[in-house]
């Protein structure tokens, strides 16, 4: 407990874990046992526990007099109530996804320097600027035990970790011992040595500068740093030493775990969930822990970063935080004074923490990583330019540890956002960083020219792309796990003028993964749609213009058939989300392949229903409809403004009308818009070509989201479906039989009752749903 605690409480005794099923108050009074270095045995009630002036008061049974006992006279004390663990006390937080309580009790041995011996087993324990504070178990209860730093002669509080990873079988003893080795040789290395193995100087150069030194601190009698002669004589730049100075610090500080870890003898997660058990802190797994976002704002981003520790909720008042070293006191207290809370302490991987900045810290991060990777690719062109060698292609660097850093937070930040595509957009002197939402363009950031291959490098090896190839455009696909979700990340690298430009869709499998009902259909329409998938054969087109989520309607259509044992295909240029039951055949994945080709080998594997992920031209459209009239149900996607025009513009690409009437089952035509922001609604005031193009009369008042802290001054929260479900009747398919026009279909749809897409998208202006400037676009 920090300072200002201290100073308002009477027993300042550290807090119990709250998972440990033991209310705090229960350990924290009552009569105690107090053993003093001169033997002396004294029993009462604890009335202050004073960690600032270490000191304690005790009511003492025997005089009923008030005694005030410094920490230098105790040897120990501890509490005479042994109080019962009782697991249904515990917060449910303790109970949820993401966290595991430690999995044993640890032991410990205490000599005192009176001569006696405390030992047993302990569920935890805390050390602060008072001493030790054991919480004993006995069977099934827990006992509070406290030794001051002045009476401690030698401690063992549970095993050595490399103990306990010996005992689990998590690594061998050979392992262990390789381990120790490198530990004691890294903590012995000088910074010259770290010179040589950075390439930035030879042996010859070394011995030279070391001669330099003696004999300087020979004739001048002082001691000269071999950083400044290094500098001194050209040998190295001040950043150069500076970056195998860090290097250095970085090992001699290095732990056992660290090095397990390094050598892939262990996983991080093993050393973690050992640490957990030893140390008596939960052990977390971020990305599957519900984070309450409310307390992220309590530790500012760089103090997280500074002390790899990550907020996750308050429990009964007390701020819950992990810490990658949980021991780390200094990390702790500087967070309790921050947040002015007690901190729960627990524990989780270093790049468990890490991920979780990304998701939550964002820009904060991805600042950061330029940051890093700014020094980065300076250091790795400095230490070039001493070896008068090349630093290769950007193939090389990109994927160095700052590199995959940045790409995998840029992409993370961006899910968090709910963005729907990342552009990097270069320039000729910076290069952008922009976000996709609501299908309105954002800049992120800007960063340095110089960055832009070593990026562009890394994401074309998560696309699976040829990264030395820089001349011709590329499409791939990856994917990256986020809180335990597949999002799968659609690639197209283009080279400009100014450098290659990037664009990467996000596209989460369970997001895209939508029933018909979930599209945002009304109840009859849904009921309608989903009838016409049960027809054993025909086309259905789904049309709209680009970005106005075709494949979401199709992916919908292919899940509602998957219960139905029927043989699914789909024949996609990229696939945008993995439908289990579906075989999906990629094309761009097969070399020499054209859409028309894939859909000959879809054919001949006797498909009951197949999706076109494509937009049909004259050939496919015609291979649609051979498809349909052979009793296969047919999914298509056209570029289309409407129904109406969707029909007449497959008319215009050629394919026979008899057959087009004969199949053609209906058409769903789509648009996504923008939905005003409610608390920010003002007049819009409206240009009249707008006016006159929709055919709304002059005086008719409309409204506009104008943007305020409620939308981040975007004008609009989120967006909406607007459709138009024409389904083909026996007239409709007369008149497309014939040859009809764009403005037949229209008419007869309308005699029908089915309401165009325009006016649907009116209605929603005239509710205030939508500006009139969305619904011109």
């Amino acid at each position: 407990m920090s300072a200002y605690g201290y100073q308002n409480l009477n027993i300042g005794l550290p807090e119990i874990p709250l998972w440990a099923g033991v209310y705090s108050e229960k350990l924290d009074q009552g009569e105690i046992n107090v053993l003093l270095n001169t033997q002396e045995e004294l029993q009462g009630r604890l009335i202050s526990f004073n960690v600032l002036e270490k000191h304690l008061i005790l009511n003492d049974n025997h005089s009923g007099q008030d005694k005030r006992i410094n920490f230098s006279e105790i040897g120990f004390l501890n509490f005479k109530e042994k109080n019962n663990l009782d697991l249904d006390t515990v917060d449910p937080v303790f109970k949820g996804a993401g966290i595991e309580l430690p999995r044993w009790n640890e032991t410990y041995e205490i000599h005192l320097n009176n001569g006696h011996v405390i030992d047993g087993e302990m569920k935890a324990y805390k050390i602060d600027d008072a001493g030790i504070h054991i919480f004993k178990t006995i069977e099934n209860t827990l006992m509070r035990y406290f030794i001051p730093h002045s009476s401690v002669k030698r401690s063992k509080l549970g095993n050595k970790i490399g103990d306990e990873l010996l005992s689990k079988n998590i690594v061998s003893a050979k392992h262990i011992s390789e381990a120790l080795h490198d530990q004691t040789v890294h903590k012995t290395k000088k910074i010259g040595e770290y010179l040589l193995d950075q390439n930035v100087l030879d042996e010859e150069a070394l011995e030279k500068v070391l001669s330099i030194q003696q004999e300087i601190e020979k004739n001048q009698k002082i001691n000269l740093k071999i950083g400044d002669l290094l500098v001194k004589e050209k040998v190295t730049t001040k950043k150069q030493f500076e970056y195998a100075l860090r290097k250095q610090n970085k090992k001699k500080n290095a732990k056992i775990g660290d090095i397990l870890v390094d050598k892939g003898y262990t996983s991080d997660v093993n050393i973690h969930r050992v640490l957990s058990s030893k140390h008596g802190v939960p052990f977390i797994m971020i990305d599957a822990f519900k984070v309450n976002p409310d307390v992220i704002k309590l530790i500012p981003f760089e103090t997280a970063k500074e002390y790899s520790a990550f907020p996750l909720d308050i429990v009964n008042d007390r701020l819950l935080v992990t810490f990658s070293d949980p021991l780390d006191k200094n990390a702790i207290e500087a967070i309790r004074s921050l947040t002015k809370k007690d901190i729960e302490i627990a524990t989780s991987p270093s790049k468990n923490i890490e991920k979780a900045f990304a998701s939550f810290y964002g820009s904060a991060v991805i600042k950061c990583n330029f940051e890093n990777l700014e020094k980065f690719h300076f250091d790795s062109i400095s230490i070039a330019a001493i070896n008068e060698t090349s630093i290769g292609n950007s193939l090389e660097l990109s994927n160095a540890e700052p590199v995959v850093h940045l790409v995998e937070n840029i992409i993370t930040d961006a899910i968090a956002q709910g963005v729907s595509a990342i552009h990097i957009r270069p320039g000729c002197e910076a290069v952008d960083l922009l976000y996709r939402n609501n299908n309105t363009l954002s800049k992120k950031c800007s960063f340095h020219v110089a960055l832009l291959d070593l990026i562009v490098s890394r994401i074309k090896t998560i696309g699976r792309m040829d990264a030395s190839e820089k001349r011709r455009p590329q499409d791939g696909v990856g994917s990256i796990k986020v809180n335990s979700k597949e999002i799968s990340l659609k690639i197209s690298v283009l080279p400009t003028v100014d450098g290659e430009s990037v664009v990467i869709k996000l596209l989460s499998a369970s997001a895209g993964l939508r029933s018909i009902c979930e599209l945002g259909c009304n109840e009859q329409d849904a009921e309608l749609f989903i009838d016409l998938l049960n027809r054993d054969s025909g086309l259905i087109l789904i049309v709209g213009p680009a970005g106005s989520g075709k494949t979401t309607t199709l992916y919908a259509a292919l899940t509602e058939l998957v219960n139905k044992n029927l043989k699914l295909m789909s024949v996609e240029n990229s696939i945008e989300g993995h439908i289990k039951g579906v075989e999906q055949l990629q094309i761009n994945s097969i070399p020499d392949c054209t859409f028309p080709k894939a859909l000959h080998s879809a054919l001949r594997h006797d498909p009951d229903a197949i999706m076109l992920g494509e937009n049909l031209d004259a050939e496919t459209g015609e291979m649609a409809l051979e498809s349909a009239l052979n009793g296969r149900l047919v999914l298509g996607a056209l570029y289309a403004n409407g129904a109406s025009d969707a029909i007449a513009r497959l008319l215009a690409l050629g394919v026979d009308p008899v057959k087009l009437s004969s199949t053609l089952l209906a058409v769903f035509s789509q648009r996504i818009v923008k939905i005003n922001c409610e608390d920010c609604l003002a007049l819009e005031e409206v240009a009249p070509n707008i006016r006159q193009s929709l055919q709304v009369d002059a005086e008719e008042k409309f409204y506009v989201g104008v943007g305020c802290d409620s939308c981040n001054g975007a004008g609009t929260k989120e967006s909406m479906l607007v459709y138009e479900l024409l389904p083909i009747s026996d007239k409709l398919k007369a008149l497309i039989a014939d040859k009809g026009d764009v403005n037949d279909f229209r008419k007869q749809a309308m005699a029908e009752g089915v309401v165009p897409l325009k006016l649907n998208i009116l209605e929603h202006v005239r509710s205030k749903k939508i500006s009139m400037q969305e619904a011109y676009k």
